[in-house]
């Protein structure tokens, strides 16, 4: 229970002595006159949540090489309830996630919290890869990095250039 004194505008605000902890609450405020009358509001019901979902990745392992050009990026996700089911997933290039990412693009996490997707064609060298999660009350959860290698083959796709040298031209 707070109390609370009414400010010159008629309206009221009350602090707790101590930090609520992450949970479900009703609240609901009564008032009473000089003749012991007593109002009450409804009942309002909010919740605190300071903890952000935790995805991690799985693949591709940190380390790996890949040799195709597209990359397969799986994990699990949070499932609590308010955790969103969308994963963004951004690689980076180079061996850190930083600077803006080379691709972001997002999946769907199933109901078990797992969640794959395949990345558009990336060109061979090194990124890292980073997944984020959000929650209702806007917390962000990010994971770990996995840095990885692109190797894929080079498919030459240039004709050789062929020269006629004998027969001459007109002989």
């Amino acid at each position: 229970t707070l109390s609370a004194s009414r400010a010159p505008d008629g309206s009221y605000s009350a602090t707790p002595a101590t930090i609520l902890d992450d949970g479900i609450y009703n609240a609901q405020a009564e008032q009473s006159d000089s003749a012991t009358n007593t109002g009450s509001s409804g009942v309002t019901t909010f919740t605190i949540d300071r903890i952000a979902p935790t995805p991690t990745i799985t693949e591709p392992a940190g380390g790996a090489t890949l040799t195709t050009a597209a990359a397969t990026v799986a994990g699990g996700a949070g499932t609590a309830d308010g955790d969103s089911t969308t994963i963004t997933i951004r690689i980076h290039a180079g061996a850190a996630a930083i600077g803006a990412p080379v691709q972001t693009f997002a999946t769907t996490r199933l109901g078990d919290g797992s969640f794959s997707a395949v990345s558009p064609a990336l060109d061979n060298g090194i990124y890292t890869a980073v997944v984020s999660q959000t929650d209702a009350a806007g917390n962000v959860g990010q994971s770990g990095t996995a840095t990885f290698t692109v190797a894929a083959p080079v498919i030459d796709q240039t004709a050789p250039i062929v020269t006629l040298t004998d027969p001459a031209s007109g002989a």
